[in-house]
C-alpha cells in the first residue's frame, strides 16, 4: 500500500549518455528530483528516505515495472534502457517502508535508434571548364 508522503516530484532527464559498440547502442539515462519535504499531513518524514524508481514506455503509463530500489540520493543512473521512448517517476519511501505515490509529471526521452545518415545528394552544375 502506497503512504500518503508529500512528494513534490521535479523529475528531469538530465543526461541520455550513450556509449555505441559496434553492433548496439546501449542507453544510458540519469534522472534527478526533489526530495520530499514532509510527509502529506505536514509532519516530518521519518528518515532516511529512500527512493524507487518506475518506467513506462508512455507519460500515460502504467508505471508497474520498477527499474531501481533503494536509492539513497536524489540522483541515479540507469544503464541499457530499452530503446524506444522511455519514461519515468520515482516514489519516495521512508523509513518504516511507507511508500509515497507516484511524482508528477514523469521525465521522458525518446531513445528510439536514429536512422544511418542517408547518402549524399548527386552533384549538379557539372561542366567542362577547360581543355588542354
Amino acid at each position: 500500500m502506497r503512504a500518503a508522503l508529500l512528494f513534490a516530484l521535479a523529475l528531469l532527464v538530465v543526461a541520455a549518455a550513450t556509449t555505441r559498440a559496434q553492433t548496439a547502442w546501449q542507453p544510458q539515462v540519469t534522472l534527478a528530483w526533489v526530495a520530499p519535504p514532509t510527509n502529506v499531513d505536514g509532519s516530518a518524514l521519518l528518515t532516511p528516505v529512500t527512493y524507487n524508481v518506475y518506467y513506462a514506455s508512455s507519460a500515460a503509463g502504467p508505471f508497474t515495472t520498477r527499474v531501481a530500489t533503494g536509492v539513497t540520493g536524489t540522483t541515479t543512473a540507469l544503464a541499457n534502457q530499452p530503446q524506444a521512448m522511455d519514461c519515468y517517476t520515482v516514489t519516495a519511501v521512508d523509513s518504516s517502508g511507507a511508500e509515497s505515490d507516484l511524482g508528477q509529471p514523469p521525465a521522458c526521452v525518446n531513445l528510439a535508434p536514429k536512422p544511418p545518415p542517408s547518402k549524399p545528394l548527386p552533384p549538379t552544375g557539372v561542366a567542362v571548364v577547360q581543355v588542354k
